[in-house]
Formats: structure tokens, C-alpha cells, sequence
């Protein structure tokens, strides 16, 4: 009875080593001391490193601080002391060193047990290098449409039609109006009505109370020192927040173009009269 006890416990021991060598990712039992060495790694930690369980051994005496990325040795010991005395929960992320040379960015994962003699943090480590990559790269696309967005000809703002409040806008609009975003806030709460010309609120009223999904519109906005700027306004209705329509909005100044227009039409008024008087 007893054998095959002994010998159940062994072939379980044996299925649960063979389980966690199959993960993929990295299982380690880390003796969280001065050294940070770690009493148990399966094979996917090896192999993440390029190193054989011998090779690490010998080289480093299951060591881990000698395979952290130098730069990031001090935040990782800070970062996980913090963790551990706070929850006894860790997660956190930082560079290895492969064999190779090359670089891969980890996850680390893990909880804090006490053994009779010192604490032991049962850990998970995953690659994510790839994830980091990503990341990066879409950092950089987002940096590079951010500032298109803030260099592009004209003004773009999100508009919400119920209270007629602008909810993002880029620099394009505030050179426009020639105020500060801060100024626009602080002054006006965001609220492009305050600065609409009182003879066009007519047409801004129609677009608030149109049911249409796009709009075109020219209208005056009276900016600081009070110059008035005509604007074109091409509106799109893009969704809604809490059930207030929320329109996608392009602004181009035609300050010049509605003055030459405003011009030929007052010379086509005068040319009649003055083809009456040299005729009179």
C-alpha cells in the first residue's frame, strides 16, 4: 500500500513537471534576497535565454540580476520591494540579456510565499518583445497623424450640437479664432456660440435643429480684438455621446474670398444706377 503510494506521488510529480515544461511561458521559484537567485526555472525560461539549465548554473549560479539589462537592474529590485510590500503581488516589466547579446523585453508575474527560512516569489515571465514593438509603432503612427492633425490647413473640432460645445479641437482652430485653447476654455467654456456673430446665429440654428447628417455653412466668428473671420464649415454627423450628436467638423478661413465676393456683388448693385445717371 504504501509503495504504491510512493509510486503515485512520484508518477504526479513527474505529470506536473512535464505540464510546466510544456508552458510557454517562463515558471520560476525566486529566492528574493540580496542576490535575487532562483530555486527552480523550467525550460522555457532556458530556452527564452539561450542558455541549458547547466550552462546558467555553472555561469551564474541561477543568478537572475546578472541577465537584467543594466538600465533597468535598480527599477526592477525598487520596483519589486514596493510591490511585495505593499500586496505581495508583482507585475512588472524590464529587458534580459540573451546569450546571444540581443535584448527581449519580459513580463513578470508573481506572488510572495514565506518558506521556513525566507520569502519565495512563485513567478511567471512571458516574452513581449513583440508586443513592446507594436507598441512602439504605434506610437510613432500616432505621433506622426498627431501632428498632421495640429499642422493641417484650417481647424478641425468634434462639436456637440446639443450646447454647441467644441470637445477636442486641433491648433489649426484656435489660430483661427486667435485664442489660446486655454483662453477659448477659460473665457468661453468651449462653447463656439459666444463667438458666432450675432447676424449669422439664424444659420447656426438651422444646423442645430436640422435632422441632416452633413452640412455646409459660412458664418462670422468674432475672434480677440474682435476681428471678425469669416469661416466655411463642412460638418459630418459622426455619433453621439449620451445621446448628443457629436459632428466631425473642417473650418477653413474664406475671410478674402467672401470679401472679393461681397465686392462684386455691391458693384453689380452700383453698376445699374450709375448706367441711370450718365443716361439721365
Amino acid at each position: 500500500m504504501d509503495t504504491n503510494m510512493d509510486t503515485n506521488m512520484e508518477n504526479t510529480s513527474f505529470d506536473y513537471e512535464k505540464i510546466i515544461n510544456s508552458m510557454t511561458c517562463g515558471a520560476l521559484i525566486i529566492n528574493y534576497s540580496t542576490t535575487i537567485t532562483f530555486e527552480y526555472a523550467n525550460d522555457y525560461f532556458f530556452d527564452l535565454l539561450g542558455y541549458t539549465r547547466e550552462e546558467y548554473n555553472q555561469l551564474f549560479n541561477n543568478n537572475l540580476t546578472p541577465r537584467i539589462y543594466n538600465d533597468d537592474i535598480q527599477r526592477f529590485r525598487a520596483a519589486v520591494s514596493r510591490q511585495l510590500s505593499m500586496s505581495g503581488d508583482i507585475r512588472y516589466e524590464f529587458r534580459i540579456v540573451k546569450k546571444d547579446g540581443s535584448i527581449a523585453w519580459v513580463l513578470l508575474n508573481g506572488k510572495k510565499r514565506f518558506s521556513t527560512e525566507h520569502m519565495l516569489i512563485y513567478a511567471s515571465i512571458v516574452d513581449i518583445s513583440e508586443m513592446k514593438e507594436l507598441y512602439h509603432t504605434v506610437a510613432e503612427k500616432n505621433l506622426e497623424l498627431d501632428t498632421i492633425y495640429h499642422n493641417i490647413h484650417g481647424g478641425i473640432i468634434k462639436l456637440c450640437t446639443t450646447d454647441l460645445r467644441v470637445t477636442s479641437a486641433n491648433d489649426g482652430f484656435y489660430k483661427l479664432i486667435n485664442y489660446s485653447k486655454e483662453e477659448f476654455l477659460h473665457k468661453f467654456n468651449n462653447t463656439l456660440a459666444d463667438l458666432i456673430h450675432y447676424k449669422d446665429m439664424e444659420k447656426l440654428t438651422h444646423f442645430i435643429n436640422s435632422d441632416t447628417y452633413n452640412h455646409e455653412l459660412t458664418l462670422r466668428v468674432v475672434g480677440k480684438d474682435n476681428k471678425i473671420t469669416w469661416l466655411y464649415i463642412n460638418a459630418s454627423r459622426i455619433g453621439s455621446t449620451d445621446g448628443k450628436p457629436i459632428y466631425l467638423c473642417t473650418l477653413f478661413d474664406v475671410t478674402d474670398k467672401t470679401a472679393a465676393v461681397l465686392a462684386i456683388t455691391e458693384a453689380n448693385k452700383i453698376k445699374p444706377i450709375e448706367l441711370l445717371i450718365a443716361n439721365a
